[in-house]
């Protein structure tokens, strides 16, 4: 079975179409730059995911509309909208992951104490999501 990685908060999926990239292209460089990355050896299986639905986030990032399809093509790659990171409770029931991404944690606004709950939430929920000898990257 191949490693589970959970992609939270990638913006325009600009990181994710990256890794799928590399995870297609298969040589020996883009893998050790995965793997490097990961911190564990692939292939990997990726759950690359959004807070925003579809519609708000093509409204906020319109390149979208080319970079889910070529998401999607990616072998071991799905998209899922709508994910809460500090929630995954919600959107992964009983499901875990050997590694959890989240891509700049931000809520738009500089308020130290507004993301210092951000994170502490998110670092809680992402806990019982990860299989023994799991980690997050933040």
């Amino acid at each position: 079975m191949l490693p589970k990685i959970l992609v939270c908060g990638d913006g325009n999926f600009s990181f994710s179409l990256a890794v799928g990239r590399l995870q297609q292209d298969g040589t020996v460089s883009s893998m050790e730059i995965l793997n490097n990355l990961i911190g564990k050896k692939g292939p990997f299986d990726w759950t690359c995911t959004s807070f925003d639905d579809r519609a708000e986030l093509l409204g906020k990032y319109p390149e979208c509309e080319k970079i889910l399809p070529a998401i999607e093509r990616c072998d071991g790659f799905q998209v899922q909208h709508g994910v809460n990171a500090w929630e995954l409770d919600v959107s992964f029931p009983k499901q875990k992951f050997d590694v959890i991404l989240w891509n700049h944690p931000h809520l738009g606004t500089e308020d130290f104490n507004l993301h210092r709950f951000l994170l502490t939430h998110f670092m809680d929920s992402a806990r019982g999501h990860l299989n023994p000898g799991g980690m997050s990257l933040n």
